[in-house]
C-alpha cells in the first residue's frame, strides 16, 4: 500500500445556498394582482403617458423579500442595477460553464419562492423582470432552448409568458442569496 499525497485534483465543495424565500403561491398571487392593477404607482403599474413603471415594480418585489439595497436606484436605470448586482455579495449570477444562463436551475429556485431577477444592460435604461414562482419552462424558438416564465412590467405588462417575450437577447439571471446584516425578513 502506497502512502502519500494523492495526485487527483478535487474541486472544492460548493457552498450550500439558503436564500430568502417567499411562499410561492402567495408570491404568484401578489405578482398576478400587481400586474393586473390599473393606474400608475402606487395603485398599479399600468403604463401611462408613454412611461413604463418596471423599476417601481422591481423595487416593490424586492420589498417583499425585505431587500432594501436598491432603494437608491428608484428612480434609476436597470443598467445601474445590473452593475450593482454584479458586485453585490447578496446576489449570485447563475451561469453554466459555457457562459449560458442556468434556466432550469433558475426556474427551480423561483418555484421554491426565491427571488430571481432577469436583467440586461443596453444602450438605453436596461431591462429587468422577475421569474415567475413556478417550475414551468417552455421551449423558445427564438433562443432554441427552454426558458422559464416571468412577471414583467414595461410597455406591456404580463405574467406567465416565456422569458424571451421580455428580452430580445438572453439576459443575466441573478439569485438573491442573502439579505444585508440586520435586515428583518
Amino acid at each position: 500500500m502506497l502512502l502519500g499525497r494523492s495526485t487527483k485534483v478535487v474541486d472544492p465543495p460548493k457552498p450550500v445556498l439558503n436564500p430568502p424565500a417567499f411562499d410561492p403561491k402567495l408570491l404568484e398571487a401578489w405578482l398576478r394582482r400587481a400586474i393586473d392593477k390599473k393606474g400608475p404607482p402606487p395603485f398599479g403599474y399600468e403604463p401611462d403617458e408613454g412611461m413604463a413603471h418596471g423599476e417601481r415594480f422591481i423595487k416593490d418585489v424586492m420589498d417583499l423579500y425585505g431587500y432594501k439595497e436598491m432603494e437608491s436606484f428608484i428612480p434609476g436605470t436597470f443598467n445601474q442595477m445590473a452593475d450593482f448586482m454584479a458586485k453585490s455579495p447578496h446576489w449570485k449570477l447563475l451561469k453554466d460553464d459555457d457562459g449560458k444562463s442556468h434556466y432550469e436551475t433558475a426556474a427551480n429556485w423561483a418555484a421554491q419562492g426565491c427571488l430571481i431577477m432577469a436583467i440586461q444592460k443596453n444602450d438605453g435604461l436596461g431591462l429587468a423582470c422577475v421569474l415567475a414562482p413556478d417550475n414551468n419552462i417552455i421551449f423558445s424558438n427564438k433562443w432554441l432552448k427552454t426558458v422559464p416564465m416571468v412577471a414583467y412590467v414595461g410597455k406591456k405588462n404580463f405574467y406567465g409568458k416565456a422569458l424571451n417575450w421580455a428580452f430580445e437577447n438572453e439576459p443575466d439571471l441573478y439569485l438573491l442569496i442573502s439579505l444585508p446584516t440586520g435586515t428583518v425578513q
